[in-house]
């Protein structure tokens, strides 16, 4: 029985690090890509950024609303809880790219103030903070 107990022990701990192995990136991975629960939503608005300046405004809208919108304001929600003026000028900065694809477009100033607002707010809510859209390989 002692063997039996034994073998499901050293079965289970196997499994354990394999599912660990899984999980861990290993060190692999590009410390300046967007990472936390954010991630998604930052690619997006870099997406979008580089989308506004080459002019493609129905690609940058659908990938605002698509892929940004929703998580921008969870994020703003959450970064509230312990930095309100960081969640207000988030919001005020969203605002502001809503306005413009509203209209023709926005500014591809405001989408980079966007997305400065939105990494603030990431430091804010304790992830770490992506690096600029550029460094991060996140956009053309």
């Amino acid at each position: 029985m002692s063997a039996v107990r034994t073998g499901r022990t050293l079965m289970l701990a196997g499994v354990m690090l394999v599912g660990s192995a899984c999980a861990s990136d290993g060190g692999a991975r590009d410390e300046a890509s967007p990472s936390g629960p954010y991630a998604g939503m930052y690619a997006a608005l870099c997406e979008v950024a580089s989308e506004v300046r080459s002019g493609d405004t129905e690609r940058a809208r659908a990938r605002f609303f698509d892929d940004a919108h929703q998580d921008l304001h969870s994020l703003a929600d959450e970064a509230a809880q312990s930095d309100r003026p960081a969640a207000a000028r988030l919001l005020e900065a969203k605002e502001r790219v809503e306005a413009g694809f509203a209209g023709v477009g926005p500014d591809s100033d405001d989408v980079e103030e966007l997305i400065a607002a939105t990494r603030t707010a990431v430091g804010v809510v304790g992830d770490r903070v992506p690096e600029p859209c550029e460094q991060a390989g996140v956009g053309p």
